[in-house]
């Protein structure tokens, strides 16, 4: 009966454990994929300007290039 019973606290004892280490893993991977998303949403947002930048260029480059011909 002892033998049973401590077998059974150490094997309870090693579930604990492994769901400890297995919920700790998931923390990690959790606060990766949330770094990993604030990254692609700046990059996004830094990509956004950028061609909003462009487009405006661009849109003043059609203007002034069509003044010019037309002058």
């Amino acid at each position: 009966m002892k033998e049973e019973s401590e077998k059974h606290r150490k094997w309870k004892q090693d579930k604990v454990k492994e769901i400890m280490q297995i919920r700790a893993l998931n923390l990690k991977q959790d606060r990766e994929i949330q770094m990993l998303r604030r990254e692609n949403k700046k990059k996004e947002q830094i990509n956004k300007r950028k061609q909003e930048e462009i487009n405006a260029l661009q849109k003043r480059s059609k203007t002034t290039k069509a003044k010019h011909d037309a002058a």
